[in-house]
């Protein structure tokens, strides 16, 4: 999963940058350049997918040894990612309408979808790693069954709900991928950034995951634990951050300036106010966490 942690992050990394494209957009009411930078969005991600399931399929042992030695780890882990691997370009599309479905106000859509994939993914994780109801006791192949299955879904149904929806995104596909070289680029260069602050963040936690693997198993696994309570409490804050930049974008679209600083400065104070509160109740509940 350190290797899905790496891969998500740059996806959040371009789609968050691109979104700012499609948030003015739709601050200006202009549809069609949304779908191409949709378009700019499927395409790219799909690239950096393509990179990750080649490494998750053919390699995993090569690219889960640089964060453990411990053999049987790597053996268990190998055979998770070369399944979990294969459902990664759904997650890079699935990631790309989201983003954009979000800066355009179709937040619901994407809650129903995420939700019901989750649940699916949980309840077949379950009975695929235990056997349940005549099923095969598969263990970790389980898991990541259940997981790529739920990816899979999630994007299947986010498609159904746009174009059943009737939504500004039901379009023909091909229509995405009509944008010109210096629409590209413009959006690229904006883009870019954000992706490097999240590829850079990214490798360095790993990269701290790593030196504790080799500390030992049992040293990583705490970490882990650690991390998902640390998770927990961050969601709060790319919740706001999503929600502020796809505000600001609109604003900035339909020439509100103004309005666009002042949502800026109330979602600053709202989320140190929010840091306080999440980290109080963090260090409380610790030890029952």
């Amino acid at each position: 999963n350190q290797v899905f942690f790496v891969f998500i992050l740059l996806l959040f990394g371009l789609t968050s940058g691109m979104a700012i494209f499609t948030a003015q957009f739709w601050g200006k009411k202009e549809v069609t350049p949304i779908r191409k930078v949709l378009g700019m969005s499927i395409l790219i991600t799909s690239l950096i997918a393509f990179v990750f399931t080649l490494a998750a399929t053919f390699a995993p042992r090569t690219v889960l040894g640089f964060y453990t030695e411990d053999k049987q780890v790597i053996e268990i882990g190998a055979s998770y990612l070369s399944i979990v691997g294969l459902s990664y370009i759904p997650v890079a599309i699935a990631t790309s309408y989201i983003a954009t479905m979000r800066s355009i106000h179709l937040v619901k859509l994407t809650v129903i979808a995420t939700i019901s994939a989750l649940i699916f993914k949980t309840t077949l994780g379950y009975v695929l790693i235990f056997g349940i109801g005549g099923f095969p006791a598969l263990g970790v192949r389980g898991a990541a069954i259940g997981t790529a299955s739920g990816w899979t879904l999630e994007l299947i149904l986010l498609l159904i709900l746009v174009y059943a929806g009737k939504t500004p995104l039901a379009a023909n596909p091909l229509t995405f991928f009509t944008f010109d070289l210096s629409f590209f680029g413009r959006v690229l260069k904006t883009t870019l950034p954000a992706l490097a602050n999240e590829l850079f963040w990214s490798v360095g936690i790993t990269t701290y995951n790593a030196i504790y693997a080799r500390i030992g198993t049992d040293s990583i696994a705490a970490i882990n634990v650690n991390a998902t309570i640390e998770e927990l409490g961050f969601v709060v804050f790319m919740g706001l951050g999503n929600a502020c930049a796809v505000m600001v974008g609109n604003r900035i679209g339909a020439g509100k300036q103004d309005e666009a600083y002042e949502t800026v400065r109330r979602v600053v104070i709202l989320s140190v106010l929010s840091a306080w509160v999440v980290g109080l109740i963090v260090v409380l509940s610790r030890e029952a966490v």
